[in-house]
């Protein structure tokens, strides 16, 4: 019983009560007093009955509690999901207009630059269309012109503004 107590901790109900019995009335001089010296005295060795459907209602407890925890987290997840779907969609449909926007945005910038080098032959083509400067100036974003700082100019890596802008000049 001492191995087992000293490697599991495991004590019988009738060593606590010999221990306990031991604490209250000491062995006699001359007798064994071997429950006396295996004694730790900060040790309680208070027998408390512990009813077994008791016990068992604890534990159930605690595992419906622990299912419960479960459940609401489960019903988080799913709510995450749901608003994750949506947000998906949501940006998918962003990226279309988006992509939309930027294919009508580039039409108007060719038809725009087609219009002023019309314009540009025919003298009288400002005059009748006062708006196009404007809405060609609307189209354009500093990001789109690539200016070298070489002397040397290669067409091939020119953007298309400058290719614009050489044939205005033209």
């Amino acid at each position: 019983m001492h191995g087992l107590r000293a490697q599991v901790g495991y004590v019988s109900l009738k060593t606590k009560h010999m221990e306990k019995m031991a604490k209250n009335f000491p062995s006699l001089p001359g007798f064994d007093a071997d429950f006396a010296s295996n004694m730790d005295e900060d040790d309680s060795c208070d027998i408390v009955p512990i009813n077994p459907l008791e016990e068992k209602d604890r534990q159930i407890a605690v595992l419906e509690s622990k299912v419960k925890r479960l459940t609401e987290g489960e019903s988080e997840v799913s709510c995450l999901k749901d608003n994750l779907a949506k947000i998906t969609a949501e940006l998918e449909k962003v990226k279309s207009s988006y992509k939309t926007s930027l294919k009508k945005l580039s039409f108007t910038q060719k038809a725009t630059e087609k219009r002023i080098l019309e314009s540009i032959a025919n003298p009288e083509g400002f005059t009748t269309d006062p708006v196009l400067i404007g809405v060609f100036s609307a189209t354009l974003d500093e990001d789109e012109f690539k200016f070298e700082s070489e002397s040397g100019k290669d067409d091939s890596n020119r953007s298309r503004k400058d290719t614009f802008l050489k044939s205005m000049e033209e």
